[in-house]
């Protein structure tokens, strides 16, 4: 990352300190430039949450985003995944623009491309482990059978296929949150966010969790932002995105 010179106007040297190269040759799976958000506040007015964030990640990497609370960590991964709109800027993810599309094409892309992970599972109370893995599919109209031998798979895969027929609500937090993933990468995702899933967790299942939700996306070379305060899941990532006063200040590889 650049340094800004004394001899930059402030607007140029807050562009400088806020471009953060992709760290390969190969181009740039997710593109996001120039990203604008603020909120209204009942007491303070308009709050400018992200100022004109920018930064690349390439095909495959594996990034955590880092800083303080409020500094607009998730609020960031609502406007990639077209939760909420940016007020400008831009998002592209492989050539996909997520800030100039309508509602009806980014449901159907969140359906087909994104994958997300939140701190709280939302996994389904009514259904059991693997109806709740096997979700995704048959919301997508893929056949039951395909459906649940997928998941099926996929629950041995995070050590769980002795609770697949048991209620979610059987199962440990830990265990809840490899259900949880497993869901989220049932469908061969391109990209996926996760806003603090370790958060629940004590030390060493968080630990559990991570080293498996990354292992996943390597095997699938699944792009990944992961959204953490824990400066050891941090570092189990490529590398790290800081945001610091709506902006991304640095970037971190371990």
């Amino acid at each position: 990352m650049e340094n800004s010179s004394a001899a930059l106007s402030s607007t140029e040297a807050e562009r400088i300190a806020n471009r953060i190269e992709p760290v390969e040759d190969g181009g740039a799976a997710l593109v996001v430039r120039d990203l604008c958000k603020s909120f209204r506040h009942p007491m303070k007015g308009s709050v400018d949450v992200l100022r004109r964030a920018s930064f690349f990640v390439n095909e495959g990497e594996i990034v955590a985003i880092m800083g303080a609370s409020g500094a607009g960590k998730t609020t960031l991964l609502h406007l990639i995944a077209g939760i909420e709109q940016a007020d400008a800027g831009e998002i592209v993810f492989h050539r996909f623009d997520v800030t100039r599309a309508d509602e009806a094409t980014l449901a159907r892309w969140r359906r087909e491309s994104l994958a997300l992970v939140f701190q709280a599972h939302r996994l389904l109370p009514d259904l059991t482990t693997l109806e709740n893995v096997a979700l995704p599919l048959l919301i997508a109209r893929r056949s039951r059978r395909e459906a649940q031998e997928r998941a099926g798979r996929l629950l041995a895969r995070v050590g769980l296929s002795d609770r697949s027929a048991h209620s979610v609500v059987r199962l440990s937090a830990g265990e809840q949150q490899r259900a949880a993933i497993a869901r989220a990468l049932i469908s061969t995702p391109s990209l996926l966010l996760a806003d603090e899933p370790t958060g629940n967790l004590d030390p060493q299942t968080a630990a559990d969790v991570v080293e498996l939700l990354i292992a996943l996306c390597r095997e699938h070379r699944t792009t990944a932002l992961i959204v953490t305060h824990n400066e050891q899941v941090a570092q189990r990532c490529d590398r790290a995105l800081f945001i610091e006063g709506g902006m991304i200040r640095r970037s971190t590889r371990w």
